[in-house]
């Protein structure tokens, strides 16, 4: 037998072990008395498929075939038919309808990561909830099935949340009006959680909750998962990047009395339809509602049909719009790209078929598409800029050309420019601020509300509930004496660095003492190893259980490299999966008598025959190998993290390779491309890794900066290094940049470099970079601001002709105005409240600032807006490091004088009252304003 033939057998084996080991335990009845005939036992089956067929005719005819075929093929499609066929009507038909709906749109990842268990909590619940809710009678078909139903948000992992949050929830609620409801979700989530700047996986409701703090997006996906859990419909919406400032942002949208309205996730309002991100949203480019399924007759416009998802176009609601559409003389191969400028590159926001119109806010933006004799682009701007007001146009069409292409996003100059083309050289994309002349929603129909005395008595009462929670979590990472005696067990520097470790951990200590616990000495040491190689998210989605099974099943093997095993076999992640015990509890068995290569290349075909390739959902979070291998199903990164995993899991070194999509394997010290789904190259480089696998490029940057040198230059806030093949810009944020300067596969490239002015708008450069491979190519660009071509609005507008009048008040309760505390000194004022999360990101970078305005003589002075938050000031100010006398103004008043519209606000102003800056919102760019505004200092 050949070598190849040996192999392909024993794995066949082996996926025969792996398929028994990771089947279901299949509860059903046992069958008494004498064994029951095969042929007998497939009429049984026959039978009951033909009955589910029967009654799946209730199911809508535009999904009934998708939703009966995802369900065959679903882990425990066995169990799942016969819960589908007990039960009386018309409970059974509920059941079967609500099923069928999640089947028809299911995440490819979710066929292995919901759980028959999680499935029935989440359908179970969902319509005891619909009958329950005194709002039952509007809950309708299409609001119950995409906006209460769906058992996740966007891309968390699977969690059982609903019943947890019901049971919590409802008795606060039950007797509420609707609205008023859909406001006490909030309080509670807020009780649960608050904002902090996380990484970019997003984290399950539990592991928030337990963890008391999430990113925006964490805060909205535990907020909608609240409102669903007591019968509110209730959805993401989110502006992919804003225009104006770099980031982006997530929020809510729940249903109430005949209408949605828009609230922030953990930032509890007396009223719906507030939040502080209501002005930025209304300058959003576009804002995007997203609902689980296919919404078939929405009243609202849809943007696109993806996998699983509608996608709704909310930019009207928040703002004036302008419908745009961009033609071509030549055919266009793909999707047209509608990109704007964020974190030091162009971004893609949207896509569209060529023929269609997207609408988009008041703004520039650049358009691109590929045709088959090369790539096109242009520029659409939806407002008059030849109107006071810059008011947005109706309709805008624009022509993609390879002109455009070439100016906008290779940064070369049209043949027409001349010798000296300065202004080709650098672009502006602005975006006014304006009155809004549209009207967004509806009034929502009159019901009855609660008194303002009652909706304070409800946030009094939860604010008793966050601080009882806070204490909650301080007493859970306390250690007992037993505990501290186990930690201080341990050898060398361990107890020192397990202690670190389990402040990170938090409220889930006790479940990493009770891991500590269950191990041996030297195990103990391999479990801190592993938390020390996860992130914060990580430290709260372990169990005791989980995280003792991975020391156990991953011991360092005699002559074994520790480095090496450290990182590439104790690891716990590979990406962006769960490492929760549902991700490292399965043993995969290695096939027998093979080691080294012939080991690693069996486990390679064990993977690619018991994996069918699938597309990347828009919902869904990365799946490990145990939710890939129960699934059948697999992404090709999702399919490269689950070999990882098995390479792993018997020992073997492995990582992925750059971009994602296949795997590393060392042998013999030398690393070996491995494909998840053709085996049969294993070791070899094909021709799409090959420039990852030649010897590298350097590229080094220099940037300059209002005509010297700007060595604090910082990728994704100055500049981006990107691909633009493929007909649009695709950041590359792998990349590892120190002291401006980057190792990367040879090729072509291009380097874009921008700044922003006070308003937002931005001045960007692209520069055509090629890469050569054992070469540095230098590259020496720009991100000057050319103040010269500020817009003339701009400049005037902030020109304080008299000093306001409007006094706010100090630690001392004495009333000054802003003339009293300006003084006889340049000062910087922040106008901010630390409520909002805007505010905390930037106080996080004016902190490293004060030494300077310090040193230039420039006093920095505080004024918070409103009430919302003050009493966490001292808290988050420490953090910042910010030194700062605070004054108040509660009222708003000084805001609402000068005009404010956009929290935060920085004014640098002179003691005469000239303005030297006058900057609203959060930008990465804001210390660069700063720096550049002190040089007009005279």
């Amino acid at each position: 037998m050949s070598r190849h033939r040996l192999i392909a057998a024993l794995a066949a084996l082996v996926l025969f072990v792996l398929h028994a080991g990771c089947a279901p335990v299949r509860q059903g009845p046992v069958l008494q008395g004498p064994a029951v005939e095969e042929p007998v036992q497939q009429g049984l089956e026959a039978l009951s498929q033909a009955e589910l067929e029967r009654r799946f005719e209730a199911v809508p005819s535009r999904y009934r075939a998708q939703a009966l075929q995802n369900l065959r093929s679903y882990y425990a499609y066995p169990e799942v038919r016969g819960w589908l066929l007990e039960g009386p009507e018309p409970q059974r038909r509920e059941v079967l309808l609500a099923v069928a709906f999640l089947f028809a749109y299911l995440p490819p990842a979710d066929f292995g990561a919901l759980t028959l268990e999680l499935l029935r909590e989440h359908v179970d619940h969902a319509l005891k909830v619909r009958h329950e809710a005194p709002w039952g009678g509007q809950l309708t078909d299409e609001l119950f099935y995409h906006y209460i139903l769906p058992h996740r948000v966007t891309q968390e992992p699977c969690q059982a949340w609903r019943k947890l949050m019901h049971d919590e929830l409802w008795p606060r609620v039950k007797n509420l009006p609707m609205q008023e409801a859909a406001l006490e979700a909030n309080r509670y989530a807020r009780e649960y959680a608050t904002f902090q700047s996380t990484n970019g996986r997003d984290q399950g409701p539990l592991t928030t909750m337990l963890r008391g703090v999430g990113r925006c997006e964490e805060e909205m996906i535990l907020y909608i998962c609240a409102a669903r859990s007591v019968g509110i419909p209730a959805r993401p919406c989110s502006t992919p990047y804003w225009t104006f400032t770099d980031n982006n942002h997530a929020w809510c949208e729940a249903f109430a009395d005949g209408r949605w309205w828009f609230l922030g996730g953990c930032e509890p309002e007396l009223e719906l339809d507030r939040g502080w991100f209501a002005g930025p949203a209304s300058r959003a480019g576009l804002v995007v509602s997203t609902a689980y399924g296919d919404v078939a007759d929405s009243p609202e416009p849809v943007l696109a049909r993806r996998a699983g998802v509608t996608l709704i176009n909310s930019t009207p609601v928040y703002g004036d719009t302008c419908e745009v559409r961009a033609l071509c003389d030549t055919e266009i191969s793909g999707d047209i790209y509608v990109h704007i400028f964020n974190f030091g590159s162009l971004r893609v926001i949207a896509r569209l078929v060529p023929g269609a119109s997207i609408v988009l806010g008041r703004g520039d933006y650049v358009l691109t598409a590929k045709t088959p004799q090369g790539p096109v682009a242009a520029l659409a701007r939806t407002f008059d800029e030849q109107s006071p007001a810059r008011d947005v146009l109706a309709q805008v069409q624009v022509n993609l050309t390879p002109q455009g292409w070439s100016r906008y996003i290779l940064g070369r100059p049209s043949p027409d420019a001349g010798v000296n083309p300065q202004v080709e050289l650098h672009h502006w994309l602005r975006f006014p601020q304006g009155a809004r002349k549209s009207a967004g929603r509806k009034a929502a129909a009159g019901s009855p509300q609660l008194t303002q005395e009652q909706k304070q008595q409800l946030a009094r009462a939860s604010q008793e509930r966050l601080r009882a929670r806070d204490q909650w979590r301080r007493e859970r990472a306390n250690l007992t004496p037993e505990q501290e005696q186990l930690i201080d067990a341990l050898e060398g520097d361990y107890p020192a660095r397990a202690r670190q470790q389990l402040a990170r951990c938090g409220a889930n200590a006790p479940e990493v003492l009770a891991a500590l616990s269950k191990l041996d000495v030297v195990e103990r040491r391999y479990a801190i190893d592993v938390l020390e190689l996860g992130d914060e998210k990580d430290c709260f989605e372990w169990t005791a259980e989980g995280l003792a099974g991975q020391v156990r099943r991953h011991r360092r093997a005699l002559g074994a490299d520790e480095e090496g095993w450290r990182n590439w076999v104790l690891a716990p992640r590979v990406r962006h999966e769960s490492s929760s015990e549902r991700g490292i509890r399965a043993a995969f068995s290695p096939p027998p008598l093979l080691a080294g290569r012939p080991l690693a290349e069996a486990l390679g075909v064990i993977v690619a025959q018991g994996l069918a390739r699938a597309d990347r959902g828009y919902f869904g979070s990365p799946a490990n190998a145990v939710e890939s291998a129960r699934a059948r199903r697999a992404t090709i990164e999702d399919a490269a993290v689950c070999l990882v995993q098995v390479y792993r899991g018997v020992g073997l070194e492995a990582r992925l390779a750059s971009g994602g999509q296949w795997v590393e394997v060392r042998l013999d010290g030398q690393w070996l491309p491995a494909y998840p789904f053709e085996p049969e190259n294993f070791g070899k480089v094909k021709a799409e890794a090959a420039a990852v696998y030649a010897k590298a490029g350097r590229v080094q940057v220099s940037l300059r900066r209002d005509g010297g040198e700007f060595p604090d230059a910082e990728p994704w806030r100055d500049f981006m290094l990107c691909r633009v093949e493929k007909g649009f810009v695709e950041p590359l944020e792998y990349l590892e940049w120190k002291n401006g300067a980057c190792d990367v596969a040879p090729g072509d490239y291009v380097l874009f470099t921008g700044a922003r002015s006070g308003r937002g708008d931005v001045c960007f450069r692209a520069a055509s970079v090629t890469v050569r491979s054992g070469e540095t190519t230098a590259v020496s660009a720009d991100c000057t601001l050319v103040r010269e071509e500020l817009d003339a609005v701009e400049l005037a507008a902030r020109k304080m002709t008299a000093w306001p009048q409007a006094r706010v008040s100090g630690p001392d309760g004495k009333l000054s105005s802003l003339q009293d505390l300006v003084g006889k000194k340049p000062t910087l004022v922040l106008l901010l409240s630390t409520h909002d999360e805007p505010a905390r990101r930037l106080l996080a970078l004016l902190g490293p600032l004060q030494d300077e305005l310090k040193q230039r003589g420039v006093a920095l002075t505080a004024i918070y807006l409103g009430r919302e938050g003050r009493e966490e000031w001292d808290q988050r100010a420490s953090e910042a490091g910010i030194s700062v006398t605070l004054h108040d103004d509660a009222e708003k008043a000084l805001a609402s004088e000068l005009g404010v519209r956009t929290q935060p606000a920085i004014l640098l102003l002179t003691p005469g009252g000239e303005t030297l800056l006058w900057h609203e919102g959060f930008s990465l760019h804001a210390p660069q304003l700063v720096k550049g505004a002190l040089k007009w200092l005279r």
